[in-house]
């Protein structure tokens, strides 16, 4: 059973702690997804005017993929397959959306988040999730300008105290967070980001390296930027 496990972990599948834990005694390693000495350093006006969503290996499923069509890439898929983070970048950019996510929104409110902190910046917002046992994001995501986003929804999300959280109403909830995460200066659209509107130069693709970033300017004729050295 611990090589199951290992098989669904390495074509990028999720595999439940508990029933882990119970195969094997191995623990997965915390590999840092990001050398932050590499980091490019801000550019002279230091201007960045996007909001960028930040992508990462799915939690099992692609959001809005039903359990059996995962099931089903589980058994038959291609067996070199994998889903990690550029995959999830890829097939956003293919579908020109950003499917929303209700886990960890108020209500479970369907959202789709972005951050306005620049990519030089990106070494203050990946974080592990000891809890979720998963980092936060990895170095490749979606920007999109910030004056396009305003106008399909996007606000900017008021920090503050957990108290003061618990006492805001529900509409009001779902643009609010604790103030322990406001290094993340986050953004949120309400339900899905359908961008197949927006011109080419409202977008950017981010990439780690400027290699990753030209093939996938390449694919999807979108700039690409290299959060790397």
């Amino acid at each position: 059973m611990a090589a199951v496990a290992a098989m669904i972990r390495a074509r990028g599948g999720a595999v439940d702690e508990r029933f882990a834990v119970a195969v094997s005694r191995g623990k997965a390693a915390k590999e840092a997804p990001l050398d932050q000495a590499r980091l490019k350093p801000a550019p002279p006006r230091g201007d960045w005017p996007f909001l960028t969503h930040y992508t990462r290996e799915p939690d099992g499923a692609w959001p809005g993929e039903s359990p059996a069509a995962y099931a089903n890439w589980l058994a038959f898929g291609p067996r070199e397959a994998r889903r990690d983070a550029v995959d999830a970048l890829r097939r956003i950019l293919a579908m020109r959306e950003i499917v929303a996510s209700g886990r960890l929104m108020p209500a479970s409110t369907p959202m789709v988040s972005f951050t306005a902190r620049p990519p030089w910046e990106l070494g203050e917002i990946i974080r592990w999730r000891r809890g979720l046992r998963r980092w936060t994001v990895r170095p490749y995501g979606l920007a999109i300008r910030r004056e396009a986003l305003e106008r399909l929804g996007a606000q900017a999300v008021a920090y503050t105290t957990k108290a003061a959280l618990a006492k805001l109403p529900p509409e009001e909830r779902l643009f609010a967070q604790s103030d322990e995460w406001a290094r993340e200066a986050e953004w949120r659209v309400r339900g899905a980001c359908l961008f197949s509107g927006l011109p080419h130069e409202a977008l950017r693709v981010i990439a780690p390296s400027a290699e990753e970033a030209r093939i996938l300017e390449r694919e999807f004729g979108v700039e690409g930027h290299a959060v790397l050295e």
